[in-house]
Order: C-alpha cells, then structure tokens, then sequence
C-alpha cells in the first residue's frame, strides 16, 4: 500500500461525509502534505466504503446496546 491507512480512511470518510473528491483531493494536499489522484481516491472508497459503512452499524448498535442496559 503505497498511502498510510490513516489518509485512506480520511479520504473516504470525508467523500461520505458529502465532501466531492476534488475537495477530498485538496484537504489531504493542505492538511497532510500528502498528494493523491482523484483516481486512487475513488478507487479507495469502492474498496473502503463498504467495509467502514459495516463498521459503523457494528458501533453504532453496540454504543445501543449499551445505552439500554446502562
């Protein structure tokens, strides 16, 4: 893998979030020095997006859960 996981899962995080991939593009160029193609960005949230999407509903029904036996 040629990105750290960090930048991947921030770029494909903020494109969920509603952010367009130019933007994406932009915030990792300012903020993380770090320059990635429109390309491998799309790329990463068909790979990513599914499992993150997963990953969220796990959390979200556990932190329920939770809530209601607390």
């Amino acid at each position: 893998m040629r990105f750290d996981p960090k930048i991947i899962t921030r770029a494909v995080h903020m494109y969920n979030d509603g952010m367009p991939v130019s933007k994406v593009q932009n915030h990792l160029l300012q903020h993380d020095n770090t320059k990635v193609s429109d390309v491998s960005i799309l790329n990463w949230i068909k790979k990513y997006a599914p499992i993150l999407k997963k990953d969220k509903a796990t959390i979200q029904a556990n932190n329920k859960r939770a809530n209601t036996h607390g």
